[in-house]
């Protein structure tokens, strides 16, 4: 497979995974905005992609980001990157501190209720997509790997974080029903991350039944925290 191929496929695997694209709403008003005033006055971050967020929060208490990429005619990336995740959909047990300062980044996350806006599809059920017969001509082709148009110099420097991933480019040669099996694992594992009898379980049946690659299954015990041989 050539090198440009590969890359595109890593890209495609990457958008797919962004396309599950966050929808916030504003829970604790008062503590948005205490915490809007506190991002605002210090400029924490020159991010326009977080600020469009932030800003329509304050004004409207609620952003679908899938609808407002393509209301502004974005990628569905700029508005879902790493950057922007560490102030209004952080972990609970992440936290991220100021270069400059040392002092930790304002967190929205408390005073925000986070969906998707993509209902996740039921477990087995293999994707419709037709696969294309025929080679794609450039014509029809989307934007090439690594081009992040429009976007500001923090939002590019997310996007090529997430393309060097290791799981998004051992997803991108496998076939598509193991790749919705391993999605549905991550997510049962964070679901029941300390429930040892059923992560034991669920990580045989992965092995046994699904018949996920090694790599797979590495990946699915580091997110159960355990240790990979």
């Amino acid at each position: 497979m050539k090198k440009s191929r590969l890359k595109e496929i890593i890209r495609e695997e990457i958008q797919n995974v962004l396309s599950e694209m966050p929808v916030y709403n504003v829970t604790d008003k008062e503590g948005f905005n205490k915490a809007y005033k506190e991002f605002k006055d210090n400029e924490v971050s020159k991010s326009k992609s977080l600020n469009t967020i932030l800003d329509k929060l304050k004004d409207t208490g609620e952003v679908d980001t899938k609808e407002l990429a393509s209301q502004v005619g974005k990628d569905s990336a700029t508005f879902n990157n790493p950057e922007i995740r560490k102030f209004i959909n952080r972990k609970s047990d992440q936290t991220y501190t100021d270069k400059k300062t040392g002092e930790e980044l304002v967190d929205f996350t408390p005073y925000l209720d986070v969906k998707s806006s993509r209902k996740p599809k039921p477990e087995g059920e293999k994707s419709t997509t037709p696969k294309s017969t025929k080679k794609s001509t450039s014509s029809k082709r989307g934007p090439k790997p690594g081009k992040t148009s429009g976007m500001d110099a923090e939002d590019k420097e997310a996007i090529k974080a997430g393309e060097k991933d290791p799981i998004a480019k051992a997803a991108a040669s496998t076939p598509e029903e193991k790749k919705e099996k391993f999605n549905l694992g991550l997510k049962f594992i964070k679901k029941y991350k300390d429930d040892k009898p059923k992560i034991d379980a669920y990580l045989k049946k992965a092995k046994e039944e699904y018949k996920l690659s090694k790599s797979m299954l590495d990946d699915l015990k580091r997110a159960a925290g355990r240790d990979v041989g």
